[in-house]
């Protein structure tokens, strides 16, 4: 997608299921550092620490107090955000969304920076306009970064209108208007520039209500998505069991964050109740979006409130041990999430071997077809030879989510054009195990298969196959 230029990446993501911000920063991006496999990764990984340091700002800024006073519940404040950010820096989820081109780590980097932002403005009489023009800023930059921030801001302009009004005498209606006037300017701004993307944002729910990938919803589904929260899905299979215990473990740890209440637990609390009851109701409604993946940032919150509890521990032996026992905890996950991964780039070669291997035996004039726009994608981004790659089309189109919006015409190579192709060589790259059973090119009569080569990659099995054009 940020391969093409600015305007036609508002009209090609559009036809996905996503925002645009993230394909402009990673083009951008692609600018400044290059567009390998590891520039681009680097964007993610870079969102990734920006959280880590968002995340300590936010709880710090949070719940600590100006008055000299109290040093130990600054001291408190300061422990937390360090247990805080370090939750997040261990999260074998975050860790895994910040090794991927993709947008979840951006967003959660604005969830975070937003929250410290927003913190700001509210607690803070001096530089008002600064304060709350960098926090719209960082608001729009999350709506237009990933929808399921929408669920995050709802809650943060929520809890700045009650934080408003309760601050602001009950008898004086002109002050309390003066309070929420940053709040309500703040709020139109964002409604205005986040207006275009209204309107796609229907025609892509209507999109995925008509085809989408995901489960139906029941409770088993929703054990394995929470299951998922501390194990990624490349651990073992899921297990449903544990995951419906960290989904009651969560539901009473918001229970006991609001017996706190202080108001940073009023928004970390609603953040994550809102994100999981629309996503809830809109599953139950229509079509399954309980992906974990998608409450990357209600996760992050998570976790901070997670860090928040811990740290509230009367004792102060009893706290300690208890952020050190939780971050251990925390240590041994991320452990095991690096000798997973470890393990499954040691046993499975994959698109990078295969396309090496594709490069030292095609010959300049031997066109490589892919049977399917997903792994096209893929086979691009690890090749230096992007002549002569294309993916196979069938004439009935594909679901956007194979990869049809960053498709261009010039990209498929049809049967009809096979046909009459004047190469004598072909090449095919076909899957086996994947996306529910076995994609291959279907090559017409005259071609005569003349090799195959293997490769393991963890979600299937690709399979170079040459093709020789058979004459009188």
């Amino acid at each position: 997608m940020a391969e093409f230029p600015l305007a036609e990446i508002w009209t090609r993501s559009a036809q996905d299921t996503h925002p645009p911000l993230f394909f402009y920063l990673l083009k951008f991006w692609g600018m400044l550092f290059g567009t390998s496999v590891f520039a681009s990764r680097m964007l993610s990984v870079t969102s990734g620490m920006l959280t880590i340091i968002g995340t300590y700002l936010f709880v710090y800024e949070a719940y600590r107090v100006n008055d000299d006073r109290t040093s130990s519940e600054n001291s408190v404040a300061k422990l937390s955000s360090l247990v805080a950010a370090s939750f997040v820096a261990l999260s074998p989820i975050h860790i895994s969304w910040s090794l991927q081109v993709r947008m979840y780590a951006p967003g959660a980097a604005l969830t975070a920076i937003s929250s410290w932002l927003l913190l700001r403005a509210l607690r803070r009489d001096s530089h008002v306009t600064r304060n709350w023009s960098f926090f719209t800023v960082s608001a729009v930059a999350l709506s237009y970064t990933h929808h399921f921030g929408l669920f995050i801001l709802v809650a943060q302009y929520s809890f700045a209108t009650g934080y408003r009004l309760l601050a602001s005498p009950i008898d004086n209606n002109l002050n309390r208007f003066s309070q929420l006037k940053p709040v309500f300017l703040s709020a139109l701004v964002l409604i205005l520039i986040w207006s275009p993307l209204l309107f796609r944002l229907l025609n892509q729910s209507h999109q995925v209500q008509n085809d989408f990938w995901s489960k139906p919803f029941d409770l088993d589904y929703v054990g394995r998505m929470f299951y998922q929260f501390i194990a990624p899905p490349r651990w073992s299979p899921a297990s449903v069991a544990v995951g419906l215990g960290i989904a009651q473990a969560t539901f009473l740890a918001l229970i006991l964050l609001l017996i706190g209440r202080r108001p940073t637990d009023i928004y970390l609390f609603l953040a994550v109740f809102i994100s999981f009851l629309i996503t809830t109701i809109y599953s139950v409604a229509s079509r399954n979006i309980f992906i974990s993946r998608y409450f990357l940032f209600a996760h992050l919150l998570l976790l901070i409130a997670a860090a928040v509890l811990v740290c509230r521990v009367p004792s102060k032996k009893l706290r300690v041990a208890g952020s050190i026992m939780a971050t251990g905890l925390l240590f041994c996950f991320c452990l095991q999430n690096y000798l997973v991964r470890s393990d499954i780039s040691e046993k499975y070669s994959g698109m990078p071997a295969a396309m090496a291997y594709l490069e030292k035996h095609r010959k300049p004039a031997e066109n490589l077809i892919v049977c399917n726009p997903m792994l096209f994608t893929s086979a691009i981004a690890y090749t230096k030879k992007r002549e002569g790659l294309f993916t196979y089309h069938d004439g009935k189109g594909y679901p956007y989510y194979y990869g049809s919006a960053v498709m261009r015409d010039d990209d498929y190579f049809s049967r009809e054009r096979i046909e009459h192709c004047d190469s004598k060589w072909i090449w095919t790259l076909d899957a086996n195990r994947w996306m529910g059973g076995s994609w291959s090119v279907p090559m017409p009569e005259g071609w005569k298969q003349v090799g195959e080569a293997r490769f393991q990659e963890y979600y299937c099995e690709l399979v170079f196959r040459l093709y020789e054009h058979e004459t009188e």
